[in-house]
Parts: structure tokens; sequence; C-alpha cells
């Protein structure tokens, strides 16, 4: 997620105070382009192979005090091959933001995000008592959600430490419809005979096609220090709640949870519980180095994520910067082997 594009935004809001405390008068719009992919190895809760995407965001500055942006998003879900395969898919996004300076060292914003429903079809076997069938399912989702943010930058003083504090707390709204396609078979005939036993399996509701909401609440918050202007060392710490297990949700229930997070951290298989990420960031001349490592721990004590991330940004000139971004995941299971994936971005930002 996630959440959904929620570690982006909290990017953006740290992009935008940065720039709007260090030169109010000089930038009032700026324009930014990302182009995403990744790479993930496949398992029976992440039917997903990969992905590759395109994000755009744009900010104008209404007054010295006020600023709105705007965020799109498209992601293309490639096909997987294998014994759980996956049919193409596509995936939106919109956000909105606006953005108050209410003094010289605060940064309050507060952003909606929403994806309109897409849809997964995943052809895998059903595990049932004494015998597997194949069959598809089919997965509807969309979303929608807000985050407000607060942040707190140390006023300019003489000395070679500064901070910036931030914290952040919002809200999605997952909705996920899914239905399991029973082939007209003796095997198909043979799974809804089985549904129809008082005793029956737990994956039966879905043959009918079942919704199972979920909201997820996220709260957190961080802090950067900048020693001598050139280095920041910074840590992030965030927890989310569910309002139910979300194991409950669907047959591939932690697909759509983990979906739509912020591509720089890694993208859980599972929802997280709580996750903590440090970093370190050097400036040399026009060229900027962000290390980053993010640990985050699944709810129902279902395994770990692990994500190593590398952000360069180049300051081509005072209007134009390039940035690349790379990042190793692993995703350590409770039970079966675990998940390796890669993820890289590269985009550019324009100020005028």
């Amino acid at each position: 997620m996630p959440t959904a594009a929620w570690g982006f935004e909290v990017k953006v809001a740290r992009a935008l105070l940065g720039v709007v405390l260090a030169a109010p008068a000089a930038w009032g719009h700026d324009v930014s382009v990302d182009v995403s992919g990744s790479l993930i190895t496949t398992s029976e809760n992440n039917p997903r192979a990969g992905s590759l995407g395109v994000m755009a965001s744009g900010g104008w500055d209404v007054s010295d005090d006020v600023s709105l942006f705007l965020t799109l998003g498209y992601t293309r879900e490639l096909p997987t091959p294998g014994a759980t395969s996956t049919s193409p898919s596509n995936v939106f996004l919109l956000g909105l933001g606006a953005m108050w300076l209410p003094g010289d060292s605060w940064m309050t914003m507060l952003t909606v995000t929403g994806s309109p429903s897409s849809r997964l079809r995943s052809v895998t076997t059903l595990p049932l008592p004494e015998r597997q069938v194949r069959v598809t399912v089919d997965s509807r989702s969309w979303m929608v959600g807000g985050l407000w943010t607060l942040s707190w930058v140390q006023p300019p003083h003489e000395g070679p430490w500064s901070s910036l504090v931030d914290g952040f707390a919002g809200a999605v709204w997952y909705d996920v419809f899914q239905q399991v396609e029973v082939p007209a078979t003796p095997p198909g005939d043979w799974v809804r005979a089985q549904c129809a036993l008082p005793s029956a399996p737990r994956v039966c509701p879905l043959v009918n096609g079942a919704s199972s909401p979920l909201l997820q609440v996220r709260l957190g918050g961080g802090y950067t220090g900048t020693l001598f202007d050139d280095t920041d060392l910074g840590v992030e710490v965030q927890g989310f709640l569910y309002d139910r297990d979300p194991s409950d949700v669907g047959y591939f229930s932690l697909l759509t949870v983990g979906r739509r997070l912020e591509l720089g951290s890694g993208v859980p298989v599972l929802p997280l519980a709580v996750s903590v990420r440090p970093s370190v960031l050097h400036r040399f001349s026009k060229v900027s180095l962000k290390l980053a490592y993010q640990w985050g721990l699944y709810t129902g004590a279902q395994g770990s994520n692990h994500a190593l991330t590398l952000r360069a940004t180049w300051k081509v000139s005072k209007a134009w910067r390039l940035q690349g971004t790379v990042t190793g995941q692993l995703d350590a299971t409770a039970s079966g082997p675990g998940n390796y994936a890669g993820f890289f971005a590269l985009g550019a930002t324009v100020l005028f």
C-alpha cells in the first residue's frame, strides 16, 4: 500500500516542505514524472510476477502559504505463468492534496487518494479435502483513502545540527469482490457437492461470489536530523490497524492490501502490522545519495519484510532534477519459502 500510495504522499510532503521553506519566492510550480517496474517471485499468497508503471504529479502555489497538488498513476500488472497464473491487469490512481504553511516552521497537508475498480483473473489450485481442483479466481477491487500530515522544521540557527519532525494519520477503505469460477467438469461437480454440505470448506462462499470490505488505519511519524547541511539521518515508524483479520478477505486476500504501497520502500506481499525505516542521505555538490532499510512485521506473526533501497538525485540545473531508485526485497514468511523482489524507478522533476 500500503497504502495505498501513502508512502508516496508522505515523501511528496517532505519534498514540498523543503522546497517551499528554502525558496518560497523562487518557485511557484513543479512537475514530476516517474517510470517504475518490479519483478517478484510468486507464491500462494502473492500470484503477481511484476509490474510496470508511470506516475505524474504536479504542485501549484496558490499563495505564499497554500499549495495544491495532483497525482496521477498507472500500473500494468504483468501476467504470471506457472502453477498460479494470472492475466494482466490495469491499476489507476488519483490523488488530490492541499498544503498549508501556518508558520515559518510548520506545514500541514491533507491528501485524498482513490483507485477505481481493477480486475485480476488468476488460475490456481483450490485446496480441498481429498483432492485439489484447478479453478479461476476473479478478483475486482477499488479503494479510497485520506492522509493528514503535520511537520515541523527547526528554524535556521547557528550550529551544525537541525531537525525535522513529522507525524501522519490516515485511513483507506478497500472493497474486494471475488468469485471462484468452478469448471463444469466432474471435479467441479464434486466441489459444488462439497459446498452444499453443512460442513462446507471455508472457501465455498466465494463460489457464489463474495464482497470483502476492509478498513486499514495507518499511524506514524518520523524524525530527520541534518548535520552541516550535507548529511540527513532519519527514521520513520508506522503502524497499521484493521477492522477485521486481513486473512479473511477473499481467496487472494493479501494481494490487494499490499499492491499499492510506496515503491521505494518495497511492496509487501502480506499486510503489515508495523514497520521501521532508518535512512541516511548525503549531498555531494549536485548529486545526493540516500540509503534506506525497511523492516516490517506482518499481521498474525506471518513473517517479516526486509527492503534495502538506494536513491540517487542529480541536480542538473537550478530547475531540473533527475532521480533513480533501486530496491532489493526479501519477504520471510512463517511457512514456506520466502519471496524475493526487485524494484526500480526513474524520474525527473522540473521547478518553474
